[in-house]
């Protein structure tokens, strides 16, 4: 199973689409926020992706929660777009969290930095800014969870 992971795109609808268009075999869109909405846009042209998404810090209007638990392939994910969670500066208090709540893995951006790192038996992954053309995917295959870096 293949997910899409974009976050803080901010506006651009054309980044959206273009990571979409280089992974559509992804079954998965998951957007972590700041930008979110530009999925709306996007979800008419791509109508066979399942969609996910929280809201970010800068997205004032936005009808979506701030956190959210998703299972895909038997693997609990935590999504959130991190900044009530301090990333920028720990991220211990994301790993605790998403622990807390028996996730395999937690998904966040608000950084605009793309890393992977594991903590307290939690893989932890930031697919960066799509605005400035980081992305990623996560392949889920029943040996485990795979994190790959993406560049428009």
């Amino acid at each position: 199973m293949k997910l899409l992971l974009l976050s803080d795109s901010h506006g651009d609808f054309y980044a959206c689409q273009e990571a979409l268009r280089q992974n559509r075999d992804a079954d998965w869109v998951i957007h972590l926020g700041d930008g979110e909405e530009d999925l709306d846009r996007v979800n008419m042209i791509f109508l066979d992706k399942k969609i996910a998404r929280v809201k970010g810090n800068c997205s004032y209007y936005s009808p979506y929660r701030e956190e959210q638990l998703l299972t895909v392939e038997g693997k609990k994910l935590f999504l959130c777009h991190g900044h009530r969670l301090a990333v920028k500066t720990t991220l211990s208090v994301l790993s605790a969290k998403a622990a807390s709540l028996g996730c395999d893995a937690a998904l966040f951006g608000h950084t605009h930095r793309q890393e992977q790192a594991t903590a307290g038996g939690v893989l932890l992954c930031n697919p960066g800014a799509l605005k400035n053309g980081s992305y990623a995917t996560l392949t889920i295959t029943p040996e485990g969870i795979l994190f790959t870096p993406q560049y428009l």
